[in-house]
């Protein structure tokens, strides 16, 4: 592991001073996230991080800068069964934020099955009006409702 992240460390420029530390590991991380150049040795990295939240905080990142058609292999890459898990439900959502924007609009109460981070990210970015009136009435969270009320009012 010690090897594996100073190679990726020199490659995004980064110092490491104590592979022990996982903030020393994650400012790593962080940096190769967004490096196309770095996506197989930070894949390695993930599949060896001892912190398994760590490592799903990775893959989460990378799910969003990632094709669709590559987030499997990073969903894979993580080792605990839980954060697996959740990284493959977030996978599943990202399309509804990418693709489909409007959809969500034609199924009446499906906000419910949504993640509250999805419920979120529609209220915050939307075009749909529908959609965001939605959320600020039926939201999961408070925060949910209220980014989604002061977006109606910005409209």
């Amino acid at each position: 592991m010690q090897e594996l992240l100073v190679s990726l460390a020199a490659r995004v420029g980064v110092t490491v001073t104590d592979v022990q530390d996982e903030h020393d590991r994650w400012q790593v991380y962080a940096q190769a996230v967004n490096s196309d150049d770095c996506a197989d040795l930070l894949l390695e990295a993930v599949g060896l991080e001892p912190d398994l939240n760590v490592a799903l905080s990775v893959v989460l990142r990378k799910l969003e800068v990632v094709p669709q058609a590559d987030r499997q292999r990073w969903v894979d890459g993580l080792t605990g069964d839980i954060q697996r898990q959740f990284a493959a439900r977030r996978a599943a959502e990202l399309p509804v934020l990418e693709t489909r924007p409007l959809a969500p609009s034609l199924q009446k109460g499906i906000e419910q099955e949504w993640s509250d981070w999805l419920q979120l990210r529609l209220a915050e970015s939307s075009p749909e009006r529908d959609v965001i009136s939605r959320l600020s009435r039926t939201g999961r969270t408070k925060r949910i409702r209220r980014t989604a009320a002061e977006r109606l009012k910005r409209r």
